[in-house]
């Protein structure tokens, strides 16, 4: 497949605000090196255009209308009198944000210099096949959107269940203990960067719950050399929590260890907690219940939670039944999850691989 350069193309400038310059309830959206969008209440651009962060993450969007931009995010139009599919454009800058990364510059945050943007390839082909190309991609997209929507729904389910079975012993504060009485929860290991060896024990850490799951496929650590307490081993059914992080909206998420197929460990940003009803005790520390006690509001994060705090906090005591009954429920769920989370990895490989095959003059 032959390319040209976006240059040939597409024109870019930057955008020319401070990154908080942001207002609450701004009336037109504002692009910065977040992924989330932020609010302004002026507007600079009327265009349908790809915006590309030129530092942070390098996040990636397509947008038609009136917005603002920070200093810092590249803003790339089509010339006029040029023809070329915008939507294949914002693939394509997709796919350049691997190729960003590695040729980033600067010191501690690295950017993209403009001419890297104007350098990226497009493939040389028909307006029709262009479109063919985007149908393709989208109709994937869609796929895995509605597959993420469904494990969402699942996860709603498990939550309705909760409040079914519990949420009036809650409300009333009917068999109400502290968790100290049905928990015992332990910090974990501290090490050197010399104990981090490309073989060893598994060391967990916040990056490893993702979507209230234990996550291992990648961003995983391990430590040799070091000497770790079996209490400090994690065991089935232990419940992982960060317990300190410095985005405090991490603090308090956590996952059931629900196998161990290898020895693993935590990190001492990390806590074990371990419990008769692990099941019960994960799910209520995801409700607002819990998250009241952390700061008096359903919303806010600490950003520590020390073991002498989880102690203190009140949880209603449950029974072995009512344990044995909403595991057996999570776990069908689980299963469904499974096949979701299955098919979410088969089409998103299908889209990577394709855009691959479609966008190889970025690599």
């Amino acid at each position: 497949m032959e390319y040209f350069d976006l240059s040939e193309i597409c024109d870019v400038k930057t955008g020319k605000l401070d990154a908080n310059a942001s207002v609450e309830g701004g009336k037109y959206p504002f692009f910065t090196c977040s992924r989330s969008i932020s609010w302004i209440d002026t507007y600079a651009y009327d265009c349908a255009c790809v915006l590309l962060a030129g530092n942070g993450e390098f996040n990636v969007h397509i947008y038609d209308g009136k917005f603002n931009a920070y200093q810092r995010t590249y803003i790339i139009t089509i010339k006029p009198h040029k023809i070329y599919n915008l939507k294949l454009i914002y693939y394509i800058v997709m796919r350049s944000v691997e190729r960003f990364k590695r040729i980033s510059v600067g010191g501690v945050i690295k950017f993209i210099k403009i001419g890297d943007v104007y350098s990226i390839k497009l493939p040389n082909i028909s307006f029709n096949d262009q479109k063919s190309i985007v149908d393709l991609l989208e109709h994937t997209e869609t796929l895995i959107d509605k597959s993420k929507k469904q494990l969402l729904l699942l996860d709603e389910l498990v939550k309705s269940r909760f409040n079914d079975m519990f949420a009036e012993s809650l409300i009333n504060k009917t068999r109400t203990c502290k968790f100290s009485d049905i928990c015992e929860s332990l910090i974990g290991l501290t090490y050197k960067p010399e104990n981090v060896s490309d073989a060893g024990t598994i060391v967990l850490r916040s990056g490893n719950i993702q979507d209230g799951e234990l996550y291992l496929k990648d961003d995983v650590v391990r430590v040799n050399n070091i000497a770790i307490k079996e209490e400090k081993m994690v065991r089935p059914l232990d419940i992982l929590m960060c317990s300190r992080n410095g985005s405090s909206r991490l603090v308090g998420k956590t996952c059931i260890i629900k196998n161990t197929n290898e020895p693993m460990t935590f990190g001492a940003f990390m806590a074990i907690i371990r419990t008769p009803f692990p099941y019960i005790v994960n799910a209520f520390m995801n409700t607002n219940y819990f998250r009241y006690q952390l700061t008096g509001t359903q919303t806010a994060s600490v950003n520590q939670i020390t073991i002498k705090m989880l102690y203190d906090y009140d949880i209603f005591l449950p029974t072995l039944e009512e344990e044995k009954e909403f595991r057996r429920f999570v776990e069908l769920i689980d299963k469904s999850k499974f096949n979701l989370q299955r098919r979410i990895e088969t089409l998103t490989e299908l889209f990577n691989k394709k855009m691959d095959e479609f966008f190889g003059g970025n690599d």
